[in-house]
């Protein structure tokens, strides 16, 4: 047998307590990686999203309040109602709707979304399409612009939406549905495109009326150059005698500057959410 001085058995516990040691911290590495591994791979489906249904439209008020789930509990929030803030809506640029969401929850854990859309049909049998995919956190709200590329009229047809988010685990969640029916846009006629008009001077907004029918009233809208809501009037005469409505400017004189019009035209079915918006004209006032 060897005999140990006491400098050696010292020594040689020194060594065992080490590696010890070292085992014990590679099975807690082991253990807390593999914990936070499953917790990756098992994680849950993200918090289901929530669209905004059409909450009004400009000119309707000044606020509006809506309610959405979050993992707290019922929430409601109030905004400015305008033409970014009142949910699923017609856009003026083109036969295009933009659809909103409610703000994300736990957004850091989202990787993307895809927007589904379909056309709304009797029998509910129209196929499903992927209308896009982007990014989480980046986008408050999407204007579809591919209405016209499908094979039926963007117009006259009711579109539903919904929206799909994916997590990094590669799970996903679907959205509520919410649904808008596109309508024909009015046409400007005067003020022409860029005219200057005086301050204090009369001015009058006229438009093509709808052939089609089926709308309740128009509204034409003033924005000035930082697109805030200046003046609208509602027009309730669906069926003038021509086929043109005008209005006069009947609100505070203007000052000089840039400003923009425009005429929405609103369905006159109760349940659907419906309309149109028409190109927005800029307008110099001197």
């Amino acid at each position: 047998s060897v005999l140990l001085t006491g400098w050696d058995f010292v020594s040689v516990l020194e060594v065992w307590m080490d590696f010890a040691f070292a085992i014990l911290l590679v099975l807690f590495l082991a253990l807390f990686g593999c914990e936070e591994k499953t917790t990756n791979t098992e994680d849950s489906s993200p918090w289901t999203q929530q669209l905004i249904n059409h909450l009004g439209n400009t000119g309707d008020f000044e606020t509006v309040t809506f309610e959405f789930n979050t993992p707290d509990g019922l929430t409601t929030e109030t905004v400015i109602l305008n033409d970014l803030t009142n949910g699923i809506d017609a856009v003026p640029g083109d036969d295009w709707i933009k659809i909103q969401w409610v703000p994300f929850v736990n957004e850091e854990d989202l990787e993307f979304m895809r927007v589904y859309r379909l056309r709304k049909t009797a029998n509910n049998s129209a196929p499903v399409v992927l209308v896009d995919s982007l990014r989480t956190g980046i986008f408050e709200h999407y204007e579809d612009k591919t209405l016209a590329q499908q094979g039926f009229s963007p117009i006259n047809n009711e579109w539903i939406y919904y929206i799909e988010i994916v997590n990094r685990a590669g799970r996903s969640s679907f959205s509520d549905s919410v649904s808008y029916k596109l309508l024909e846009k009015p046409i400007p006629i005067s003020p022409n495109p860029g005219v200057t008009v005086l301050a204090g001077e009369p001015l009058t907004f006229s438009w093509n009326i709808l052939p089609g029918g089926g709308i309740s009233r128009y509204r034409v809208l003033l924005f000035d150059s930082f697109f805030n809501l200046k003046w609208f009037f509602n027009e309730v005469d669906t069926d003038p005698e021509s086929d043109i409505l005008e209005v006069l400017y009947d609100g505070d004189t203007l000052e000089s500057g840039d400003y923009y019009w425009r005429v929405d035209a609103f369905g006159e079915e109760v349940n659907i959410n419906s309309g149109s918006e028409s190109e927005e004209r800029p307008l110099f006032v001197q």
